[in-house]
């Protein structure tokens, strides 16, 4: 049927012979599958570039005509409701979100920053109808790492999953400066910091883990250090994220083989841009999100994603 965007996304490797076979699992509908009409399939290829994020990874997007689409199951249960896993390493499921402007494909999580369903519905604030927003499953390994500082408001802490979070721009991340720091409530001494906020060990760490950032409601944004941290609601905490490429682990593999340390699920939810609050407090410089602003965005972003035509279940 017509639509302005994609209802879902799925990535495939593409065998020698040119040809991408690929399952999306346990689909959810309204109606009866079998009666879907109308659905067409669009592709694109990927460049031999590091990562999926890279402004240039992707080709021109192009209706496929040769496509050999079958329904293999219909039912209350699926028959198959995960991809088995490549090993036995200990590991999680993590439900992120991304917003992209003025786009028809999402973007991907190599070398980005992604949030948690509480930072969306701070980013919806800013959002517009012509952007598209991605839900993306992904596998974390169950790691331990020591002297994480964008954790806790007190500052290192140690036997972490994640490393520590990294602003993410334009394909590349690095060291957070003061402004997202802040956002993360951090105190003073690591939010200015003597000899720099990202130690060697900090920034290999990030360079290969998941890296983390908790948000506490309501939200502050500034340049300045406040005299004092907005009281949190003491229940709503979101976090944001950050992806290395060199830990996303290929096709078929998961975290803890071969080095890698997460990988996102190949298929993904697809949702259009909405109708959000946009209300926000401008005082001394700063910006204030109410608790009540950010969860209601929140609320209706995921109302959004569950009323599709075409669903894909929740992160395990």
């Amino acid at each position: 049927k017509k639509t302005r965007r994609p209802l879902m996304g799925v990535t495939a490797p593409v065998s020698p012979q040119g040809i991408a076979e690929v399952t999306l699992n346990s689909v959810e509908s309204d109606g009866d599958l079998e009666s879907l009409t109308g659905l067409a399939v669009v592709a694109r290829a990927k460049a031999l570039v590091p990562t999926e994020g890279h402004p240039g990874a992707w080709s021109a997007a192009n209706l496929s005509h040769n496509v050999s689409c079958t329904l293999l199951y219909t039912g209350n249960e699926p028959a198959v409701v995960r991809p088995a896993r490549s090993g036995t390493n200990a590991s999680h499921w993590i439900t992120v979100y991304r917003y992209s402007t003025g786009e028809t494909f999402p973007d991907y999580l190599d070398e980005h920053n992604a949030g948690d369903i509480i930072v969306a519905g701070r980013v919806a604030q800013k959002a517009n109808s012509e952007g598209i927003w991605a839900r993306y499953c992904v596998e974390v390994l169950n790691a331990s790492l020591d002297n994480i500082t964008t954790h806790d408001k007190n500052g290192s802490i140690s036997g972490s999953p994640y490393a520590d979070y990294l602003t993410c721009y334009k394909g590349g991340c690095h060291c957070p400066g003061a402004w997202d720091r802040i956002i993360g409530r951090l105190p003073k001494s690591k939010v200015f910091c003597k000899g720099g906020c990202c130690s060697p060990q900090s920034t290999y760490q990030s360079s290969w883990y998941v890296g983390k950032m908790p948000v506490k409601l309501p939200w502050l944004s500034t340049p300045h250090f406040p005299q004092a941290y907005l009281p949190w609601d003491g229940k709503n905490e979101g976090a944001f994220y950050s992806f290395p490429s060199a830990g996303r682990c290929p096709p078929g593999i998961s975290p803890g083989d071969r080095n890698c340390t997460w990988r996102r699920e190949a298929s993904y939810a697809l949702t259009a841009g909405g109708k959000f609050d946009k209300r926000a407090t401008q005082k001394n410089g700063q910006t204030i999100l109410s608790t009540k602003t950010i969860m209601g965005n929140a609320k209706t972003l995921a109302e959004q994603f569950a009323r599709a035509p075409l669903r894909l279940p929740p992160c395990r």
